[in-house]
């Protein structure tokens, strides 16, 4: 009997310290569902977007506070079928609800209210293992779109006006240091180190400009072509001649297969040297002293195909998912001195779409270097 009352007095201890683990557990994740609560609120009350949340019987069970005037739908009537809340002409909403529900794929429409305002609807489904468990409706003014239409210009206009502007004084400094080139002769210490610090870093941002300059005309429909019939491989080694000297100061092994017959495309020779000046760069400069550089030109089926290996530092799987959008750079990127804005694989991406091909990179991860194909 003492054996037994001592062994079901251990068992209640270890019950009770049980439930208080179970206990802390369970208000540790209280506490964070709280919180994530309150962040979702937080930013429901930030955002200036009209969006309702309903389940798969297009009940409302959530509205961003104040923003669904649209409908006049307020906290109270959360739990309500949305149904309730639209006008006979506007049925074209049920219709695309369901149509959604079934499909799970999103709806984008037009609407206009009888204050003859026009606005801009999208219904989003969310969905959890592969399950439609509710849409999102969203929807945004007309005149708030043409707002962000008209900043989006501002902001291309303000870019065109910066790089011409910044190009005035870095044309004095150029032609400032092709004076002191000449001098260099009669003071060869001192001015010759200087001299090439100033040209170096003014190339640079000769280059970085031009780049500002191009991504202007493009998001203003201003970038042409002047294409013609020539041999693609007559450009490698022009682009090899302008990166020479990087090339010698990190000691970089070059590797180069043009093949043996002439490799004829329809392009501007001009923008197509810049996207191998900005890919053979981009090698140079993530490329370790003593590194290798491998540059292949060849033919698949009907196209040219232009290969930029490099066994550098690489490039990690988030940042090769968007490194060809604009201003987007990897983390491995950022920090390093000769980074730049991240505005030349947009630019290599853009002339190479309107030649008609493409461009990709790939790369295993940092440390494994990486590679560029265009096609």
């Amino acid at each position: 009997n003492d054996i037994l009352t001592i062994t079901l007095s251990d068992r209640n201890i270890n019950m009770e310290n049980s439930f208080e683990i179970i206990n802390k557990e369970l208000s540790l994740i209280v506490n964070e569902v709280n919180q994530l609560n309150f962040d979702l609120e937080q930013l429901f009350n930030y955002i200036k977007l009209n969006a309702i949340f309903l389940d798969n019987n297009l009940v409302i069970k959530r509205v961003t506070p104040g923003n669904c005037n649209y409908f006049n739908i307020d906290l109270e009537d959360l739990g309500k079928p949305m149904s309730d809340f639209i006008h006979q002409e506007h049925q074209e909403i049920l219709v695309n609800l369901r149509q959604v529900l079934q499909t799970g794929n999103n709806v984008d429409f037009e609407l206009n209210n009888n204050q003859g305002n026009s606005y801009f609807v999208t219904i989003i489904p969310y969905q959890s293992q592969d399950k439609t468990n509710g849409l999102i409706l969203i929807i945004i003014e007309s005149k708030k779109i043409a707002e962000i239409s008209i900043k989006n210009q501002q902001r291309d206009e303000f870019l065109a006006m910066l790089s011409h502007e910044l190009r005035n004084p870095l044309a004095a400094i150029v032609n400032a240091t092709r004076t002191l080139r000449r001098l260099s002769q009669y003071y060869p210490a001192v001015l010759t180190t200087w001299t090439d610090i100033i040209e170096r870093q003014s190339g640079k941002m000769t280059r970085l400009l031009d780049d500002l300059l191009d991504i202007s005309r493009l998001a203003q429909n201003k970038f042409n072509l002047q294409q013609e019939i020539f041999d693609i491989n007559t450009l490698i080694p022009i682009s090899i001649k302008t990166f020479e000297e990087s090339i010698n100061r990190k000691r970089l092994h070059l590797a180069i297969n043009l093949g043996n017959e002439p490799m004829l495309v329809n392009g501007d020779p001009i923008r197509l040297a810049q996207v191998l000046d900005n890919l053979l760069s981009n090698a140079i400069k993530y490329s370790n002293a003593y590194g290798q550089i491998e540059i292949n030109v060849e033919t698949n089926q009907d196209a040219i195909i232009i290969k930029i290996r490099d066994n550098g530092i690489g490039i990690d799987s988030n940042s090769l998912k968007s490194i060809f959008e604009l201003f987007v750079q990897g983390e491995s990127i950022i920090d390093r001195r000769e980074g730049g804005m991240g505005v030349g694989l947009t630019l290599v991406r853009a002339i190479i779409q309107l030649h008609g091909g493409k461009v990709s990179a790939y790369s295993k991860g940092l440390g494994y270097g990486s590679e560029f194909l265009v096609s």
